[in-house]
């Protein structure tokens, strides 16, 4: 180098380093705090480099990825003490991955009032008033001129969720692990379908204690009546006028039919009757699927099939529900890889562990102003049939 000129001598020595620096980023070993991958290149890269990493191989003879986690200090491993266990967490961006497929746009919960809550115990203000309500919450009034303001005040009560652990254990065979990517698709894929029935299923039936308190378990859940005469098991548009006319004005809006899919034959044959002459003697009650509703839209509102719903002639088989009115708190989603739960049975085992709670944000049904007026509700379902 000592022939060249000092211009080229710099540019060489510049990108010999460059070179060195890619190299030492590319083996060196990750430190705790590094986000992103820890530099797995995907979720069954993580999947083979844990379950290669046997109790009898000393740690220093693992995958130095791996080493970063264990050193980095039980935040990051799993329920187990340690590494060698088989305990390790799931990287931050895969584990990212998984939580967002759960809470994806057209899960329940997420079109629920969904609140994160950094512990086990989530409470929140809840004004159960009406704007039109006379006794209490806040309150306008017409004043004249010069006259003193009549001063009212919030009637606030504290809602408290108790959030709970759902747990989903998914072993998965020796054979998988050595196909990455087929891994990475069956995890990413099945783990959160899972985890997302499980919260829809609980808003709908859940009864409190170890799960959210369901839409049907609630007291302001607006029940209508089924019709003189009618056959059992059957869903007529006289139902679905009614519970459209139970919910309050302000939820029609917002609110979504949850059904369960046995219902569906009978949703599409619904009819709305009119006047004669020259209005149609029907209109259709449903329309067809579009890009945002794809089960259809019953009066202009969208449909939602879920095996969530009982089955039809049963109370909750169809429900109106303005989602918006029932509250999610969430705590971010644990999730752990392990070797040795099934070594036996040559079977890795992955957990995800999300701590979730709910209820409706009002358990009762709103009164009318005017007397002779029907209580209505943000919920509404039809009687056994």
């Amino acid at each position: 180098m000592s022939n060249l000129s000092p211009a080229v001598a710099r540019d060489f020595r510049d990108n010999e380093v460059a070179k060195a620096r890619e190299v030492f980023a590319k083996h060196r070993i990750i430190q705790p705090d590094d986000p992103g991958n820890w530099q797995f290149k995907d979720f069954g890269d993580f999947a083979k480099a844990v379950s290669n990493a046997h109790a009898s191989v000393p740690p220093t003879h693992r995958d130095r990825r791996l080493q970063a986690i264990q050193n980095a200090g039980p935040t990051q491993l799993g329920s187990e003490s340690s590494g060698s266990d088989g305990g390790f967490a799931v990287p931050p961006n895969f584990a990212t991955e998984i939580s967002r497929k759960v809470m994806q746009e057209d899960s329940l919960m997420a079109q629920c009032d969904l609140r994160t809550s950094t512990t086990n115990d989530y409470t929140f203000p809840k004004d159960e008033t009406t704007p039109w309500s006379t006794a209490a919450g806040i309150r306008v009034y017409w004043e004249d001129e010069a006259a003193q303001a009549t001063q009212t005040k919030p009637s606030l009560t504290n809602g408290a969720i108790r959030l709970n652990k759902l747990t989903a254990l998914v072993p998965v065979t020796d054979e998988l692990l050595e196909d990455g990517p087929a891994l990475t698709d069956h995890i990413l894929k099945r783990a959160p379908e899972a985890i997302d029935f499980a919260i829809e299923n609980a808003i709908i039936n859940g009864i409190g204690g170890m799960r959210p308190k369901g839409i049907l378990a609630s007291a302001g859940v607006r029940q209508v009546s089924k019709e003189s005469g009618q056959a059992s098991g059957t869903i007529l548009s006289a139902n679905v006028r009614k519970q459209w006319n139970a919910l309050v004005a302000v939820a029609r809006k917002r609110a979504v039919w949850l059904a369960h899919p046995d219902a569906d034959l009978q949703l599409q044959a619904l009819t709305i009757s009119g006047a004669s002459g020259s209005v149609a003697a029907a209109a259709p009650a449903y329309t067809c699927p579009d890009a945002t509703a794809p089960y259809g839209r019953l009066l202009g509102r969208p449909i939602r099939l879920t095996e969530a719903c009982p089955k039809v002639g049963t109370p909750g088989d169809l429900i109106l529900a303005d989602l918006s009115s029932y509250v999610v708190a969430v705590k971010a989603m644990r999730q752990v890889m392990s070797m040795h739960l099934f070594f036996d049975y040559d079977l890795t085992a992955f957990r995800f562990t999300f701590r979730v709670g709910g209820q409706p944000w009002s358990d009762a049904v709103v009164p009318g102003l005017q007397a002779n007026t029907i209580d209505r509700g943000f919920y509404s379902t039809i009687a056994a049939r």
